[in-house]
C-alpha cells in the first residue's frame, strides 16, 4: 500500500495540470454561440423564451443567472459552474484511479477517461453536459458505496443526483430512468413485498417521479412551442460510436469514412462484449461499479432503441451522447483490466494505447479551438478589429451574428458601439435578397463560404482588411 502512494500522487498532479488547463481555457476560449443564447435568456429572464427552447440548460443557466446579478459577465465568470463540475469529475476520477492496482492500467485508466479533448471541450463552456456527467458519476459512485456498506442513505442521495443530472441536460433523462429503474430493484423490488411497508420507498418514489415529471412537463412544453429536437443520426453505429471515435480525433485528422465505420464497429463490440462480460462474470471480477454500469448502458440502449422504432426519434450523437460517456469509459477500462493479463505484453499493449491516446491529446489540445463551435474562433478578435478601425454599421454572417446580438450586445460590460446586422448567406428568398443591401455597410465580416450571390448585384468593391487562418473568417471594408 505504501509503494503505491508516490505513482498516486503522480495521477494527483495530472489532474491538477489538466484542472488549470480547463481553468486557462475557460477564460481563452470565446464565447460560443450556444452559450450566448443562453446568456440572452437568463439575462433578459424570458420566461418563455427560457422554457420554449432545450439550449435553456436548467443549472447552467441558474449559474449564469448568479453570476451576472453580481456583475460577473465575463466569459470565464459565466463559466464557473462548468469548471466546478469539472473539477469534481476529476476529482472522482483520481479516487477511482487510485483503487486500480497496476500501474499500466491507472495510465491507461487516466488515458481513456480523462484525454477526451471532445468531452474536454464542455468541461469549459457553459452548458449543462458536465453538470450532467458530474452528477451521473457522483451518482454512480454514491450508489455503488450504499451497497458496499449498506448505508441507504448514500443511495438515496444516489437517487437524487441522478435527477439532478436529467435536469441539469434533458439527455442525461435516459441515464435517470435506467439509474432508477436499477435502484428501485436492487433497494426495494429484489426483496419481495415487504418494500411496501417501507416508507422511506414512498419517499423515494415521490422523489423519482417528481424528477420525472418536472423533464417530462418541460420537454413536452418545448415539443408544442418550438419542436426544439431532431438532431441525430438514423444509424444505430454511425450515432452512438462513430461519434466517439470522430471526438476522440477531434481536429479531424482525417479519417475516410470506411476507417471510421471500421473503427466504430470495433468500439461498438467492444463495449458490448464488456457489457456482457460485466453482468455475467460479477462472480469473478466482483466489480460492482462495473457490474452496475454494464446494467445501466444496456438498459440506455434498449430505450434508445425502443424510441426509435416506436416513436422515430432519432439515435442522438456527438455531445447530446455524453450521457452515455461515463457508461463507455468504466466498460472498456474494466475490459482491458480483467481480460488484459497481468504480464510483460499485456503491460506493454496498454502502455502504447495510452501513449497513442497521450500523443493525440497533445497534438490536438487547443486553448481557443471547440470541435462543435470552431465557427465563433475568431469572433471576438474580428469584433474588435472593427470597432478599432471605428466601425458603425457592420454586416456579419450568422455564425458570428448569434454571439454578437446575444452575447455581447445584451451584456453590461462588452457591448460593442456598433451596429451589427445579421447577413444573409444561406436563404434565397425575395425578402432576404431586398432587406439588406451591402453598400448600406462600411465593413463586412464574413465567415467560409462568403456566399453574398443572394444580394442584389450592385456596383460595390471591397478591401481586405483581415483574415484570422484558423477558421476563414474575413474583415473587409465596403468602398
Amino acid at each position: 500500500m505504501q509503494a503505491r502512494k508516490p505513482i498516486d500522487f503522480l495521477f494527483f498532479i495530472l489532474l491538477a495540470c489538466l484542472f488549470v488547463f480547463i481553468c486557462i481555457r475557460s477564460y481563452t476560449l470565446g464565447f460560443t454561440h450556444d452559450e450566448a443564447y443562453s446568456f440572452l435568456n437568463i439575462k433578459k429572464f424570458w420566461y418563455a423564451q427560457f422554457l420554449c427552447n432545450a439550449n435553456s440548460h436548467w443549472l447552467n443557466s441558474l449559474g449564469m443567472k448568479i453570476a451576472s446579478i453580481m456583475g460577473c459577465e465575463n466569459n470565464w465568470q459565466l463559466r464557473w459552474f462548468s469548471v466546478l463540475c469539472s473539477g469534481g469529475i476529476f476529482t472522482l476520477i483520481y479516487y477511482w484511479i487510485k483503487e486500480i492496482p497496476d500501474t499500466a492500467m491507472k495510465f491507461f485508466a487516466f488515458s481513456v477517461a480523462c484525454l477526451n479533448l471532445f468531452a474536454l471541450d464542455y468541461f469549459v463552456m457553459a452548458r449543462g453536459y458536465v453538470s450532467g456527467m458530474f452528477f451521473e458519476i457522483l451518482a454512480l459512485g454514491l450508489f455503488v458505496n450504499s451497497i458496499k456498506n449498506k448505508n441507504f442513505n448514500s443511495g438515496r442521495v444516489a437517487l437524487f443526483c441522478a435527477g439532478l443530472s436529467a435536469i441539469a441536460n434533458f439527455n442525461f433523462f435516459y441515464f435517470f430512468v435506467c439509474f432508477s429503474g436499477v435502484y428501485f430493484f436492487i433497494s426495494y423490488f429484489k426483496n419481495g413485498k415487504s418494500f411496501l411497508k417501507n416508507k422511506l420507498f414512498y419517499f423515494d418514489v415521490l422523489m423519482a417521479l417528481g424528477f420525472a415529471l418536472l423533464v417530462l412537463r418541460a420537454l413536452l412544453f418545448i415539443k408544442r412551442c418550438s419542436n426544439d429536437f431532431g438532431l441525430g443520426y438514423d444509424e444505430f453505429v454511425p450515432a452512438l460510436f462513430s461519434s466517439f471515435i470522430d471526438g476522440i480525433t477531434y481536429k479531424n485528422i482525417g479519417m475516410a469514412n470506411n476507417t471510421l465505420n471500421n473503427w466504430s464497429m470495433v468500439l461498438a463490440v467492444l463495449v458490448f462484449v464488456s457489457a456482457a462480460y460485466g453482468i455475467l462474470k460479477f462472480s469473478v471480477h466482483k466489480n460492482r461499479l462495473y457490474f452496475f454500469a454494464s446494467i445501466i448502458y444496456l438498459l440506455m440502449i434498449l430505450l434508445l432503441v425502443f424510441n426509435h422504432t416506436v416513436f422515430n426519434l432519432p439515435y442522438p450523437y456527438y455531445r447530446s451522447l455524453l450521457s452515455l460517456a461515463p457508461l463507455m469509459v468504466i466498460l472498456i477500462i474494466s475490459i482491458v483490466q480483467y481480460v488484459i493479463p497481468a504480464n510483460l505484453p499485456g503491460k506493454v499493449s496498454v502502455t502504447a494505447v495510452s501513449i497513442i491516446l497521450a500523443v493525440n491529446f497533445f497534438t490536438n489540445a487547443d486553448l481557443t479551438f471547440t470541435f462543435d463551435f470552431y465557427h465563433q474562433h475568431d469572433a471576438k478578435p474580428a469584433f474588435d478589429l472593427v470597432q478599432k478601425l471605428g466601425g458603425k454599421r457592420v454586416g456579419m454572417c450568422h455564425e458570428h451574428f448569434g454571439v454578437y446580438i446575444n452575447y455581447y450586445q445584451p451584456s453590461d460590460k462588452y457591448k460593442y458601439p456598433f451596429s451589427g446586422v445579421q447577413l444573409n448567406t444561406y436563404d434565397d428568398s425575395k425578402d432576404w435578397i431586398e432587406k439588406n443591401k451591402l453598400d448600406d455597410f462600411d465593413y463586412l465580416i464574413l465567415y467560409p463560404p462568403y456566399e453574398l450571390k443572394y444580394y442584389k448585384k450592385r456596383k460595390i468593391s471591397f478591401t481586405g482588411v483581415n483574415v484570422f487562418p484558423v477558421s476563414g473568417t474575413v474583415v473587409l471594408k465596403v468602398n
